[in-house]
């Protein structure tokens, strides 16, 4: 048992972690590394169990969005008023009244470029990534609507994992060449990344929620895909590799360089909990130091 296998299994022997899962892969595919430990309903160990992805399924919105903009339904820099015609029609709060309890609130003079599907669609989100995202890449045990759909365990070995690996090969079966560029290039300006970095670094609840636990000296940027770490950081990641998580502590990774990809997934409460985040931390170097050098 490697040394983050270990600090895993010490997490859920002191009640810390319940269950976890890990995977890393690389572009041709090939699993580089799977450990699935969870508590079923009945209390006892399985391999599978019911995993809530929240904001990972954002890299699949973006994949839906994009697939969109291909098929002509989207135009990722058209105002969407004339799709949600009341979109905007509060304007942008500025501050709040504590007297009124009322916000304060000013014009909007922006377009919104909001990047709609259900609506260009004309379908619902699940039915759509079902369709253009989970079939092509053969992922069935993934769902909104877990009790709807009667699924009771997830695979992730052939879900979330499997976008990742379709955006570090740019899988020409969900999206063509120009708009994986566009699913991973940097979409601030210089202005709004150093605020977005400000906003991170202004509180240790900040930097450990929307920074996912990064330094603060790491300089990070955002695309459509997720969060991309600028620099390298060393015996972790190299430079562009993008980073994103959901709330239940989770955390995804791909390392474009290095040619691997990465997840970790939990079901643990406050969001990104620093000490969960710190394992996850050491199931990436892990990895790195086992597959990281390109």
């Amino acid at each position: 048992m490697v040394k983050f296998e270990k600090a895993y299994e010490q997490a859920r022997e002191n009640g810390i972690l319940p269950g976890y899962a890990l995977m890393a892969g690389n572009k041709d595919g090939l699993v580089l590394d799977g450990k699935r430990r969870a508590i079923s309903e009945d209390g006892l160990d399985s391999p599978f169990h019911i995993c809530a992805i929240a904001s990972m399924t954002k890299l699949m919105a973006a994949i839906a969005a994009l697939q969109c903009v291909e098929a002509g339904q989207l135009d990722l820099d058209k105002s969407v008023s004339d799709m949600l015609p009341t979109i905007g029609k509060y304007g942008i709060i500025k501050s709040f009244d504590d007297e009124k309890n009322e916000a304060v609130t000013v014009p909007n003079t922006t377009p919104i470029t909001l990047r709609l599907v259900e609506l260009a669609a004309r379908k619902t989100l699940e039915d759509y990534m079902a369709e253009k995202i989970w079939e092509p890449l053969c992922i069935k045990d993934i769902t909104f609507y877990p009790r709807k759909n009667h699924i009771w365990r997830v695979d992730l070995q052939t879900s979330i994992h499997s976008a990742q690996k379709a955006v570090l090969s740019h899988d020409t079966k969900i999206l063509n060449e120009e708009s994986w560029k566009e699913l991973l290039r940097p979409q601030l300006t210089e202005q709004t990344k150093k605020a977005f970095n400000d906003y991170i670094n202004s509180s240790p609840i900040h930097s450990g929620y929307f920074g996912m636990c990064f330094p603060s000296d790491l300089p990070k940027t955002f695309s459509f895909a997720g969060m991309v770490v600028e620099e390298g950081q060393e015996g972790r990641m190299n430079k562009g590799t993008v980073y994103w998580g959901g709330v239940p502590s989770e955390a995804w990774y791909i390392d474009f360089e290095a040619g691997t990809c990465g997840i970790a997934t939990c079901q643990i409460m406050p969001p990104m909990s620093p000490k969960i985040m710190q394992l996850h931390e050491q199931f990436q170097r892990g990895m790195f130091e086992k597959f990281g050098n390109p």
